[in-house]
């Protein structure tokens, strides 16, 4: 099975679950819900959302975080384009279909062909979930506008991660976590253990800085405060025009 289509199984039966915490429906643990306005106060931070702006978020998913994207964006009068599979538009649609400043964009990012431009865009944990990670990005810097914000937030880069559980405190902090002892022999045995999308790396980080800086945009790789869940083996990416 590919890895877009597993995304979209696991995150479609997420948003029509019942009975579980809103945090699980984007993917995130229960025990990580108090964060979840913390994550919105980090992104808004760096985004610099403001006033009479086009904001699109790319994998939104219909957790906290959403809802307190959306409100924050009514209460500015921020457009707020929201893109993600059926299942979970229909779950925000039934909650902000009649607000103003609310649009929707149904379907895989990927396949939907949108011809707006946006002054900010943000992909948060979304770029592990899909077949080709460098098309992915690269459709989203289209609909960027010269002087946008785009950032491609919580990037679980594989290499990162390595690098981390080759450390004395990442293997402790990584047992302690998992509640099992974890062993790293080298770095094929860690991809021989990783469900992590291997296509997101050094390499695709790289790719990223080359093609936006190609582009006269300039990118940063900002490092994610630790209160945030997974900072040690995460990385976000700003790319911003003049």
């Amino acid at each position: 099975m590919n890895i877009q289509k597993k995304s979209n199984i696991f995150y479609s039966n997420q948003a029509i679950r019942k009975n579980i915490n809103p945090s699980e429906k984007a993917g995130r643990f229960k025990s990580q819900s108090k964060l979840e306005k913390y994550i919105f106060t980090y992104i808004e931070k760096i985004l610099d959302l403001k006033k009479k702006e086009k904001f699109l978020d790319i994998g939104c998913g219909c957790g906290p975080l959403t809802d307190l994207i959306i409100k924050f964006c009514i209460k500015k009068k921020i457009k707020v384009f929201l893109c993600d599979i059926p299942e979970v538009i229909n779950v925000l649609k039934k909650k902000y279909s009649n607000y103003k400043y609310v649009y929707f964009f149904e379907g895989e990012f990927q396949k939907l062909n949108l011809k707006k431009s946006f002054d900010k865009i943000l992909c948060y944990s979304v770029i592990q979930c899909v077949n080709n990670p460098k098309l992915f990005y690269k459709n989203i810097f289209k609909l960027s506008k010269p002087k946008s914000k785009i950032l491609i937030g919580d990037i679980p880069n594989i290499n990162k991660k390595f690098r981390f559980l080759s450390s004395e405190f990442g293997l402790k902090f990584e047992s302690k976590r998992l509640k099992k002892k974890v062993v790293i022999k080298n770095f094929s045995d860690f991809l021989a253990k990783t469900k992590q999308n291997k296509l997101v790396d050094d390499k695709f980080i790289n790719f990223i800085f080359n093609h936006s800086r190609k582009n006269l945009r300039n990118c940063f790789v900002i490092k994610q405060p630790k209160k945030l869940p997974f900072s040690y083996t995460r990385e976000d990416v700003l790319i911003e025009g003049f």
